[in-house]
């Protein structure tokens, strides 16, 4: 299946210790082909988060996208990062 947008990557959204739902903008085909990543600004940290433990996912096959809804909202000095990634095939 042709995923129609070339925008694959959404953030970075700053942390503030309460907000939760985080949008991103691109159609994905799975939840799994998404990747939500959390840098500690300070020292750059970088951590992958892993869907169910971390995240929930909404809008998988909406043109529009859907939102990423964290189980703990990002601390201040963190960042949150959503991007796409499929394996390519031809």
């Amino acid at each position: 299946m042709t995923i129609t947008s070339e925008v694959s990557k959404t953030g970075p959204y700053t942390g503030n210790a309460s907000t939760t739902v985080f949008a991103y903008s691109f159609k994905v085909n799975d939840q799994a082909h998404l990747v939500v990543t959390l840098k500690t600004i300070s020292t750059g940290a970088e951590v992958i988060k892993s869907i169910s433990t971390h995240y929930s996912v909404s809008g998988v096959g909406d043109e529009g996208g859907g939102n990423v809804t964290m189980s703990v909202a990002p601390s201040v000095g963190e960042t949150l990062t959503i991007s796409r990634s499929v394996s390519k095939s031809q």
